[in-house]
């Protein structure tokens, strides 16, 4: 988890810096305290300069860190395993063709192009 939550917080850094940042998508962060540092912008009007101070987290920040991070990798490791099992069948396209959603397939299961 120490990786993760790690990238996620050079990660942060680097968007407050970048030109087009405004906000931070509330979807994609974890719930921090409202007040706390490193609770997320709603909006801002700019990126923030260079030389600013890394953002501080608290011992209740990086609880909420951690935690988030473990929901977010059992996410992907659910999808994952559902995919390498056949939970969610991936399976050449009938006649070396792209899926097309307007084809409608009947057995409902995603096709990919056959690349053999």
């Amino acid at each position: 988890m120490k990786v993760l939550t790690w990238g996620y917080k050079f990660t942060r850094e680097i968007a407050h810096r970048m030109l087009h940042f405004r906000s931070g998508p509330q979807a994609l962060h974890p719930a921090f305290a409202p007040g706390s540092p490193a609770a997320i912008v709603s909006h801002a009007e700019g990126p923030v300069a260079f030389d600013t101070p890394r953002i501080e987290y608290s011992g209740e920040d990086e609880r909420t860190l951690d935690a988030y991070a473990r929901v977010m990798c059992a996410c992907a490791n659910i999808i994952g395993t559902m995919v390498i099992s056949n939970g969610l069948p991936l399976q050449p396209a009938k006649n070396n063709s792209k899926f097309d959603l307007a084809r409608g397939d009947s057995d409902g299961e995603l096709s990919l192009p056959h690349l053999a």
